[in-house]
C-alpha cells in the first residue's frame, strides 16, 4: 500500500502521489463515505471511510494545502468504521492498542525506517485528542 521509495500510496485502483493535485480526487471514488473539508485557510481535507483493502477497512484523511497534498492520517481496523460511534466506547487502553497494532503494520509494511527523502511516516497516540494514527508528512526536496 505504501511506497517506500517515493511516497505514493496504492489504494486499489488509483495511486495518490506526494503533492497530488487535489483536483485529481474527482477520480478516486472509493471507501462508502466521502467528505470534503475546507479550513478556510489554504488547507482542505478530504476524508475517505471504509476503503476496503486487503482484510482492513481504512479511514484516510488527505490533507491538501494550497490544492497539493501535504498531509496523510490513517487508521484501519477489521470491521467498517460507524462514523456515528460515540465516546462511550472509548479507552486509552484500547487506543494504545491501536497505536501497536498501527506501528506493528508499518513495520510489515515499510520496515523500521521512518524517515525518507520524501518525507516521514510514523504512528502515535494523542492523549490530548485521544487517538491514534498513522501519519505521512510529505516534504519538498
Amino acid at each position: 500500500m505504501i511506497n517506500s521509495k517515493d511516497g505514493s500510496l496504492n489504494l486499489k485502483e488509483f495511486e495518490l502521489k506526494p503533492f497530488s493535485k487535489f483536483e485529481l480526487t474527482d477520480q478516486f471514488k472509493a471507501g462508502n463515505i466521502q467528505e470534503i473539508r475546507d479550513i478556510n485557510n489554504g488547507w482542505k481535507w478530504l476524508d475517505v471511510i471504509n476503503l476496503k483493502i486487503d482484510n482492513q477497512y481504512f479511514k484516510l484523511s488527505l490533507g491538501y494545502f494550497e490544492n497539493r497534498l501535504n498531509l496523510v492520517s490513517m487508521v484501519f481496523q477489521e470491521t467498517q468504521m460507524d462514523e456515528s460511534s460515540t465516546w462511550k466506547n472509548w479507552s486509552e487502553k484500547n487506543e494504545i492498542k491501536n497505536q501497536e497494532k498501527f506501528e506493528k503494520w508499518l513495520n510489515k509494511e515499510i520496515g523500521k525506517q521512518r524517515n525518507f527523502n520524501w518525507g516521514n511516516i510514523d504512528s502515535s497516540y494523542d492523549s490530548k485528542s485521544g487517538f491514534s494514527s498513522i501519519y505521512i508528512n510529505y516534504k519538498e526536496n
